[in-house]
């Protein structure tokens, strides 16, 4: 099943217009951080064939002075589990699907950063 998703997966990422991420992403299979869109459409497509590395990649962005995660979509199970792993980091959880109106709020909830 694993090859078939992955198969899927790479099928859809191709049809997407994926670019450089503006901020650098956390890769959730524990490889580190994702600068460029090869890596991010890579870590897309094989998402369900590598093992997770959840917790390792929390920790990986604590010990690199990451302190906020920002957890997009319903309900905040992750938010829990990220506190339960990182009980020190600020946790906000963006109740929604919509990719706008997460975009919007992560805008307001770091324009202090600017």
């Amino acid at each position: 099943i694993a090859e078939e998703k992955r198969v899927q997966l790479h099928e859809l990422v191709t049809t997407l217009n994926i670019t450089n991420p503006e901020v650098p992403l956390l890769s959730e299979s524990g490889r580190g951080v994702l600068n460029y869109a090869a890596e991010v459409e890579n870590e897309l497509v094989n998402m369900f064939s590598l093992p997770s590395r959840f917790a390792d990649s929390l920790r990986f962005a604590w010990t690199r002075g990451i302190r906020d995660f920002v957890e997009i979509g319903p309900g905040s199970k992750m938010a829990t589990l990220i506190h339960t792993i990182l009980p020190g980091a600020a946790i906000h959880s963006i109740n929604t699907l919509d990719p706008r109106t997460a975009m919007r709020v992560v805008d307001e909830l770091f324009a202090f950063s600017d």
